[in-house]
């Protein structure tokens, strides 16, 4: 096995590397073997880990200090070069992006509470089983007082409830 500092990865089917090892060695062209499942493209200066058998020479690992965050023990996180995180704790998974996050799915559901810290802006129908609420009051109120309202005609005598419920 060799430490070696990457100064170049090719994507492709088959992703090769190029590196520099111990002083005066250098590897071009040479595969860069990943876990099933996860890919990355470590940028200049990451290291690695090779191993070798005769000219056969491949990478099996990568790491890149300059942007792993600190993590407790017992901890994981997924990382890039861009400030994405997806940090799994024992307070639980968290997912920071400087910029958006984006879950694409012809269905998504999520279980449990759900907070949302911001505007919510919804493009298509929202449809609820359940109350919906403001700070003001509940939709249920609402209707309450729409059903049983009513206007003064030009006499101030009232006018009949609403045709049509709420």
């Amino acid at each position: 096995m060799i430490r070696v500092r990457f100064t170049k990865v090719i994507n492709g089917k088959v992703r090769l590397f190029e590196a520099d090892g111990r002083v005066g060695e250098s590897f071009a062209a040479r595969e860069f073997m990943q876990q099933f499942g996860l890919a990355s493209m470590p940028k200049e200066g990451a290291t690695g880990v090779i191993v070798y058998n005769g000219n056969y020479i491949v990478a099996i690992a990568s790491d890149d200090n300059r942007y792993r965050p600190n993590l407790n023990s017992g901890e994981t996180a997924v990382y890039d070069a861009f400030g994405n995180v997806v940090h799994l704790s024992a307070n639980g998974i968290r997912a920071v992006s400087p910029k958006k996050v984006s879950a694409q799915a012809p269905e998504l559901e999520l279980v449990g509470k759900v907070t949302i810290v911001g505007s919510l802006k919804v493009t298509e129908t929202v449809v609820a089983t359940g109350g919906i609420s403001d700070a003001k009051g509940s939709m249920e109120l609402i209707r309450q007082q729409f059903d049983g309202h009513h206007h003064n005609d030009s006499n101030q005598l009232p006018t009949s409830l609403p045709l049509e419920k709420m």
